[in-house]
């Protein structure tokens, strides 16, 4: 009677651990189109692509990670491909910049990406000068977004 009761009482949480735990097929789908997609833009940055490609590449990755965002439940996954997704936007915004050398990359991405220069690389330069270049800055960034798709990759 101890042994019934012992592997009833270990289904039952098993069951209970595989429906908080896991995704639904839809989810799941989602989550794993919006991470392909995320690859591929990965791939476009590795092997090298121009502005507009890289546009075009945002445009259909953020299409997919919405459509994720909104069946995928609050947590780490969530979290990993949304903060992916958001570093290679971020990398657009800088790249937009070094096309256009009269603007400077907005001040929130230097704090959010860590983006100035420390120690002896700067001890001798004016605040001005102390931020990385526009090309060091989304090199910066496109390898948060790859570390934050892998962590995705991960949890799925």
């Amino acid at each position: 009677m101890k042994k019934k009761a012992f592997f009833l009482s270990l289904a039952v949480t098993i069951i209970l651990l595989f429906v908080s735990c896991g995704l639904s097929s839809k989810q799941k789908t989602s989550a794993e189109e919006s991470m392909k997609s995320l690859r591929k833009l990965a791939a476009a940055v590795q092997v090298g692509v121009n502005y507009i490609q890289y546009s075009s590449f945002i445009i259909d990755a953020q299409a997919l990670v919405n459509d994720s965002l909104t069946v995928l439940p609050e947590g780490e996954l969530k979290k990993e491909i949304n903060a992916s997704m958001e570093a290679y936007v971020d990398a657009r915004k800088v790249w937009s910049c070094k096309i256009d050398p009269y603007n400077s990359y907005p001040e929130t991405l230097i704090s959010k990406y860590s983006l100035k220069k420390t120690g002896v690389d700067a001890m001798f330069l004016q605040e001005k000068d102390k931020i990385v270049s526009n090309d060091k800055a989304i090199s910066i960034i496109w390898g948060i977004a790859l570390i934050h798709l892998n962590k995705a990759e991960s949890l799925l």
